[in-house]
């Protein structure tokens, strides 16, 4: 693997969450550069990466109103990316079906909007160079449906939009796919919680929905992101891999 994201330049939106930081200090260990992005600058230290003076870190919220501007401008005065992860997402707490316009256009913002605003700036040097990585991430929300309506609209539409942005970039060998995951054991999430708190209800729910019996763990999600980020990922574009446990 080390050989085949060598060297690349990386940006890892949304770094400060959990999977944004496993992600950061194992892409660290591969001789790449990354940028790291997040709107915590105190959580964006924490992070343990490997050889620290190859890497850039990032405080930007995009809810500003000037954050494009700086990250072009970022970008500009380090590098462009070969390679862009959108940790981005989440619900904020916005979970009912007929909330305000103002909080679906959160969600969806934060789960598309920003991560597409920054593709139309990189895409188009990914394919001067003939090569380039976007790994979305989508939630096994969109195979249960079970969920609030303004994210899981989202997804859907994250996951539409990766499939017909792919049919007109995947020429150039810009890839770009999503990546599913189901539920991720994260301290202090739901299911963590559930867990520890309500254990035959969390049997319960595994029996009925996950057959391998468990959560996945921040490091598999990580694994099979940095697969996808090389060479290895150059026939799939438009992909939405799956790694929820259920087996189909």
């Amino acid at each position: 693997m080390n050989k085949l994201i060598k060297n690349k330049k990386i940006l890892i939106t949304g770094a400060s969450g959990s999977l944004g930081s496993q992600l950061a200090k194992d892409f660290s260990k591969l001789n790449v550069n990354l940028i790291l992005q997040g709107r915590s600058l105190t959580k964006l230290k924490k992070i343990k990466l490997k050889n620290k003076n190859r890497h850039s870190l990032l405080s930007l919220d995009f809810n500003h109103e000037n954050s494009m501007t700086e990250l072009n401008n970022f970008f500009k005065n380090e590098f462009y990316p070969d390679i862009v992860v959108h940790c981005l997402g989440g619900s904020f707490g916005i979970n009912r079906t007929f909330s305000s316009r103002d909080d679906w256009t959160k969600v969806w913002n934060m789960n598309l909007g920003y991560s597409h605003e920054i593709n139309n700036t990189v895409i188009p040097k990914m394919v001067k160079k003939n090569w380039g990585r976007i790994i979305h991430l989508s939630s096994i929300s969109t195979t249960f449906i079970k969920g609030n309506a303004p994210y899981i609209s989202a997804k859907y539409a994250l996951e539409g939009y990766v499939k017909s942005v792919s049919k007109e970039i995947s020429k150039n060998n810009v890839i770009m796919l999503c990546v599913s995951p189901g539920i991720i054991d994260i301290k202090n999430r739901y299911f963590n919680k559930l867990k520890k708190e309500k254990k035959n209800e969390f049997k319960n729910f595994m029996k009925a929905h996950i057959p391998i019996n468990r959560m996945a763990s921040l490091k598999e999600i990580s694994n099979l992101i940095l697969f996808l980020s090389s060479d290895n990922s150059s026939y799939m574009p438009g992909s939405i891999v799956k790694i929820d446990g259920q087996g189909n």
